[in-house]
């Protein structure tokens, strides 16, 4: 899957209506909320075996799932892995826009489908004014974090899958500004720390 996005497979929609009951993550957010989005958001009819998303390119909004299905693939060390299908209902592209970087991964259509794209200042917008479902879209984020990490690097690989995934689900991800102290030495020891991203220093 390495060709890149086909603008000729995609047919564009402004006629579209997100609603919660088809996306249940939308669910609790206000009218005013709703229209926002809705204003702000696009139906794409997109063919099979297209990348709708790639790795390093800067986010351009976050994608629902109308109709369809897509695999998220991630590389590793020169390695395509295939970390996650996603289908109707589902999300992606939430990554780029909570962390306000490029994209860290590349999403691909299973079958024809259509997607929504919601414009990115609209969803930070609401984000902004709701933060019930900014948390939802955290705990999506910190997930699909887990299951990518788990399922894509070297160490873990050898283990069974649902143990993979067991660990995907229970884990917690927790975000370290610069400078954070995340233990001291001679204190008790709470568990053992995984490094998803980022660079520590031990002294």
């Amino acid at each position: 899957m390495s060709d890149y996005l086909d603008l000729s497979n995609i047919n564009v929609s402004t006629k579209i209506l997100l609603d919660d009951d088809s996306f249940p993550i939308l669910k609790g957010l206000s009218p005013l909320n709703m229209r926002i989005l809705n204003s702000a958001s696009t139906l794409l009819h997109i063919n099979k075996n297209v990348e709708t998303l790639h790795k390093g390119d800067t986010p351009r909004g976050l994608y629902f799932i109308r109709k369809g299905r897509v695999s998220v693939h991630k590389t590793r060390q020169q390695k395509d892995n295939h970390v996650a299908e996603l289908s109707d209902g589902d999300i992606f592209g939430e990554f780029a826009i909570l962390r306000k970087k490029a994209h860290y991964a590349s999403v691909y259509t299973v079958e024809d489908s259509e997607i929504i794209r919601v414009q990115a200042d609209a969803l930070l917008q609401v984000t902004d004014a709701d933060k019930a479902f900014k948390q939802r879209l955290q705990q999506v984020l910190s997930q699909r974090i887990l299951n990518s990490f788990f399922f894509s690097h070297p160490i873990f690989q050898t283990l069974p899958h649902d143990l993979r995934l067991q660990f995907s689900q229970t884990l917690k991800v927790v975000t370290a500004s610069a400078d954070t102290i995340l233990f001291k030495q001679g204190t008790q020891p709470q568990g053992l720390m995984l490094i998803i991203s980022g660079t520590v220093e031990i002294y």
